[in-house]
């Protein structure tokens, strides 16, 4: 069983991690070989397709933080459930449930399952695809 104090360490410190847009710090929470799977387009994703992934859901807001996160130990690493709040570029604020399926290799990520739905974010990327 993964421990407590390391697996909310962790969870908590990607949390910060987005907050600050902190890409590059990021990183290196990931193994170099760690695999990333999102519900929404169902596919598995490098570190790097991931952090791109992550930037462009980003670019949509200007001020991001997770909410009422639920850390349970697993004995592979934890599972995650919280809310990813955000004021999106068109001033609107969002909340989105979202559940980490995480497999630790010592305190660095090896795997994570992101099941989330992006629904709430259909105005500012709508918003976006106007003003391109």
């Amino acid at each position: 069983m993964t421990d407590d104090k390391v697996a909310k360490s962790v969870a908590q410190k990607i949390a910060r991690l987005v907050a600050d847009r902190d890409l590059d710090a990021l990183r290196e929470v990931y193994t170099p070989d760690a695999c990333i799977w999102h519900s929404s387009d169902d596919k598995e994703k490098t570190v790097e397709e991931s952090l791109e992934f992550l930037a462009e859901q980003l670019s949509l807001t200007t001020k991001v933080w997770f909410e009422g996160q639920k850390v349970t130990p697993t004995p592979s690493g934890y599972v995650d459930q919280h809310y990813v709040c955000a004021v999106l570029t068109t001033g609107d604020e969002v909340r989105i449930p979202i559940v980490f399926v995480v497999t630790l290799e010592g305190e660095r990520l090896k795997r994570l399952d992101d099941y989330a739905t992006f629904a709430p974010l259909a105005p500012a990327i709508a918003a976006q695809s106007e003003g391109a």
